[in-house]
């Protein structure tokens, strides 16, 4: 209910008039920044169409989406720069939630980051997106061993009333109350939000109003909807009833990118009859009308899973007719397809995302898979320096190496590996184990009685730790046995 002012997405604001249409033009502009990876300029436009309205949750989704693709970035570790605080800065209540919620997302887990940006969400009636940001406000409140204050719950009670949220206002109220159970004055508030609440649910606020009702059931049917689409395990009913309202909306907007997102995702989630084959030809389409080159990627994607199960079923074909040259002809044959084809498909990913990790590391497997060596290494050297994958890198690095018998160079790389901090333990002693071996075949290419001992020290400790792994006990027997006869000459 908004006595004064003018109320927006179910909050009472202060007059304030959104523009979903200047919004949605700066979330264009972000979304293609985003997909060329240029995080902190994707961030500014994600910022700038909040400002221009702030209850879209697809402006906040993709805001989240790029803050996690800038802090993970090199970039990410110095934070926004000056200029972009500056340009997403502003005096009006929508201009400081907008800030508050850059400042909260890049500190998820910061109590008071998330309760100040709750706050300007309430006071610029940020609909949807407020509840979203308050909720989360309230799981860091709950946290087990959290240090809460009364005053904390308070804040964010007003918030959700702000936003028009009453039975969770009343929640927090509760909670606050538990923290002091002798304050009278918090007790009456209660019992006015239990009441506000109540006439929320029942839906009197809008029955005065023209179409009243209808309204009450329209939202009814969008609760339902969104209830289904955040269930983890949906009927197969629920499912036919999400791709055929996903196929509906995409029927009327089909080069809209989210609606092409959302059918296929819809699709790939039920996967009945032809729905996977379906939901490449959106995607392939959806490229060709707005050249988004993660579509074609996707698209990509299916494909190459497609392939890789008629593989497996030729596999199958091979082990019942092992004697069948032709069968076993058509296998090899696919295999080297499908490996070729999934080469070219990330090297499509390389292109459109040069400063990604991730993409070049799977090419690299993929030549080291093949024995195309000299590939492999210039990619892996390309990356090597990136922290989050180092250990990865190096250790396929080493192993390129070994392959070529470049076997000094192994060794060196894999005691750089090993030095690496918070690896795994399966990766620690994998890395241990590339290590052994590269110092086995140089003792053994050139005589060389301390690499033989030191492989022999590490072959050990490996068994000490974990006697079944790998061919640990043969390795250990065999470089026992090189150690003596060194040591015999």
């Amino acid at each position: 209910m908004a006595l004064f002012g003018k109320t927006i997405g179910g909050a009472e604001t202060s007059g304030a008039t959104y523009s979903p249409e200047k919004a949605n033009k700066f979330f264009e502009h972000a979304r293609t920044a985003h997909d060329t990876q240029n995080f902190e300029y994707a961030i500014q436009h994600w910022c700038n169409g909040l400002r221009q309205d702030p209850r879209l949750k697809p402006g906040f989704d993709g805001l989240y989406l790029s803050v996690r693709g800038f802090s993970e970035s090199p970039l990410g570790k110095k934070g926004l720069s000056k200029e972009t605080i500056r340009a997403i800065s502003g005096k009006a209540d929508a201009d400081r939630f907008v800030l508050a919620l850059v400042e909260w997302m890049f500190k998820l887990t910061d109590v008071s980051l998330a309760l100040y940006a709750a706050d300007a969400a309430g006071k610029c009636g940020a609909g949807e997106v407020g509840g979203v940001v308050a909720d989360q406000a309230f799981k860091l409140l709950k946290t087990p061993g959290a240090k809460v204050r009364k005053d904390s719950f308070l804040k964010l009670s007003d918030s959700y009333t702000k936003l028009g949220m009453h039975d969770r206002a009343l929640t927090c109220a509760e909670e606050a109350l538990k923290l002091d159970p002798s304050d009278g004055e918090l007790a009456a508030k209660i019992r006015s939000l239990a009441a506000a609440a109540t006439m929320m649910k029942g839906g009197y606020e809008q029955a005065g109003e023209s179409g009243g009702f209808r309204n009450m059931i329209r939202d009814a049917a969008k609760q339902q909807q969104a209830r289904e689409g955040d269930q983890v395990s949906k009927t197969e009913e629920t499912l036919d009833r999400m791709v055929a309202d996903a196929e509906a909306d995409y029927a009327t907007r089909p080069t809209d990118q989210f609606a092409i997102g959302k059918v296929v995702d819809r699709l790939l989630e039920r996967v009945k009859g032809g729905d996977e084959q379906r939901a490449f030809e959106i995607l392939m389409k959806g490229y060709k009308d707005t050249q988004q080159i993660r579509f074609r990627l996707k698209a990509g994607e299916i494909k190459v899973r497609q392939n890789k199960r008629k593989l497996k079923e030729l596999a199958r074909a091979v082990e019942e007719n092992p004697d069948d040259p032709t069968v076993r002809g058509v296998f090899e044959t696919m295999g080297r397809e499908l490996v070729e084809e999934e080469i070219a498909e990330i090297k499509l990913k390389v292109e459109a995302y040069p400063t990604d990790v991730v993409p070049k590391f799977e090419l690299s497997k993929l030549y080291f898979a093949i024995e195309q060596y000299e590939p492999a290494i210039a990619l892996l050297q390309e990356i090597k320096g990136d922290p989050k994958h180092r250990a990865h890198v190096l250790n396929m690095l080493g192993q390129c190496f070994a392959r070529i018998s470049f076997l000094p160079e192994a060794v060196s790389i894999f005691r750089e590996a090993s030095e690496v901090r918070d690896m795994s333990p399966d990766l620690q002693l994998e890395v241990r184990y590339n290590l052994m071996l590269a110092l086995r075949q140089q003792a053994e290419g050139e005589g060389d009685l301390a690499a033989a001992e030191e492989s022999y020290k590490i072959a050990s400790s490996i068994a000490i730790q974990q006697i079944n792994y790998k061919d640990i006990r043969k390795q250990r027997e065999e470089i026992g046995r090189l150690v003596q006869q060194f040591k015999n000459k």
